[in-house]
């Protein structure tokens, strides 16, 4: 298995640390009732093969275990951070 632990170090927040590092990036998702969510980044990726893949797991993770509402997710090397956002 590619990760260590899935960490709560706060309510409305997870880490995840994997064993090796990936690319960086921040996205902010809104998941809504329904089939799909929303997520948009203010980063531009001329190249989508360098997109950040944990940050979609993450986002997909969270719509697949029916969390809704909005999130911020971060990738810092070998490390991602799921924050809920209060609206």
């Amino acid at each position: 298995m590619p990760r260590s632990d899935l960490e709560q170090p706060r309510p409305g927040t997870w880490k995840l640390k994997f064993d090796k590092p990936g690319y960086t990036g921040d996205m902010d998702v809104e998941i809504r009732e329904g089939d799909t969510f929303l997520a948009w980044t203010a980063s531009r990726y001329d190249d989508p093969t360098r997109f950040p893949a944990r940050i979609k797991a993450a986002a997909t993770a969270l719509f697949a275990e029916g969390l809704r509402g909005s999130f911020r997710i971060s990738a810092r090397n070998d490390t991602v951070e799921i924050r809920r956002i209060q609206a």
